[in-house]
């Protein structure tokens, strides 16, 4: 079976990563971050913009779905658990 690529996926691939990556250091944005850095919180809610989700629990639900799809763009778990003063709750899968 031939691999295709997402949609979602192409989108990502022309993100200017290392600029991302010099904007939150430059800004300091991950300095007190506990769960969801800046980069995973960004493509969750690019996922949810796209997907036209309502809630969060849409957005972790699509991304839970496309897991098998997006393991090499997304390679968190989302997980609603403490989601209400935090956002989503991601764990790293190795």
């Amino acid at each position: 079976m031939r691999h295709q690529n997402s949609v979602f996926h192409d989108l990502l691939k022309r993100v200017p990563w290392a600029e991302f990556d010099r904007l939150v250091a430059a800004h300091n944005a991950d300095r007190r971050v506990r769960r969801l850095p800046t980069k995973s919180q960004f493509i969750a809610l690019l996922y949810g913009q796209l997907s036209g989700a309502a809630s969060l629990r849409e957005i972790t639900g699509g991304l839970e779905s496309h897991a098998v799809r997006l393991y090499h763009v997304y390679p968190f778990r989302p997980n609603l658990t403490g989601c209400d003063g935090g956002g989503v709750v991601s764990e790293r899968r190795h």
